[in-house]
């Protein structure tokens, strides 16, 4: 199993660490394009999950921490110590999963509208059955609402061209990936005791429109950092696409406190 990775500026990177850019369900590395194209000369990687972009499929059991585990070896090969894990929504959960298996690796975390919290058992129950609506045949008329509910109803009204781009990036999502990561993120634990021991800078980012992210989620994520969530206006789900600019800012400070 190969996964797709872009680089940039890692040959540079002298003491700094890497930022490393993990993406939403059912979008591909192409989601974080509007937010490092703000962060010149950051040295960075920016991943696609299994089945996702140019990522090939896993043929084991999907888990949030196979992948984390993957993507520890892919920072080796490319010869990075270090690395800031910036995850938005799933992303978020790889970088929890990735700080939990390889602290050594790890210089700060950022949870781009994500959360610590395992799923419910209705959330759990509820993943499994879109799923099976998708592989029989319904994808287009289950995905295409979901995507919708991503983003605020600032950004359905005045931004439509975002909203088909990330429609169509979902289109293109593989049968295998979007099974992989239905049931990766279904069984998924807790680990918002991740946070709290990790004692490394970190940044938490919710969309005041975020009806998958609590503002409670947010803040116990926060409080376990030791910092402040940061709620952008007029922002869904997909915060480094509705605002880019606000969170490459935010991203920027996080790594600059990070060795």
């Amino acid at each position: 199993m190969a996964l797709n990775v872009t680089t940039r500026d890692i040959d540079r990177v002298g003491t700094r660490p890497t930022a490393l850019f993990l993406h939403a369900y059912p979008l591909d590395h192409r989601m974080w394009e509007p937010v490092i194209d703000r962060l010149d000369g950051v040295p960075l990687m920016v991943v696609d999950a299994p089945g996702f972009g140019g990522s090939e499929s896993f043929l084991d059991t999907p888990s949030l921490e196979s992948y984390a585990d993957q993507i520890a070896s892919v920072v080796g090969r490319y010869g990075v110590e270090k690395v800031v894990p910036i995850g938005c929504s799933l992303g978020g959960y790889v970088a929890l999963a990735l700080a939990q298996r390889h602290p050594r690796i790890v210089s700060g975390i950022g949870m781009i509208a994500s959360k610590a919290d395992a799923d419910s058992d209705e959330g759990r129950i509820k993943r499994i059955e879109t799923l099976v609506g998708m592989l029989a045949g319904r994808r287009l008329e289950l995905m295409e609402p979901a995507i919708e509910s991503m983003f605020s109803a600032v950004t359905l009204r005045n931004n439509p061209e975002l909203v088909q781009q990330v429609k169509d990036w979902g289109a293109e999502a593989s049968r295998e990936g979007l099974i992989w990561a239905q049931r990766a993120m279904s069984v998924r634990p807790d680990r918002l005791e991740v946070l709290e021991e990790l004692g490394l800078p970190g940044l938490v980012m919710r969309g005041e429109d975020d009806t998958f992210v609590t503002p409670e989620q947010a803040s116990r994520m926060a409080a376990a950092l030791g910092t402040q969530v940061v709620e952008v206006r007029s922002a869904g789900h997909l915060l480094p696409l509705e605002d880019p600019g606000a969170v490459s800012r935010y991203v920027m400070t996080l790594y600059l406190k990070c060795k």
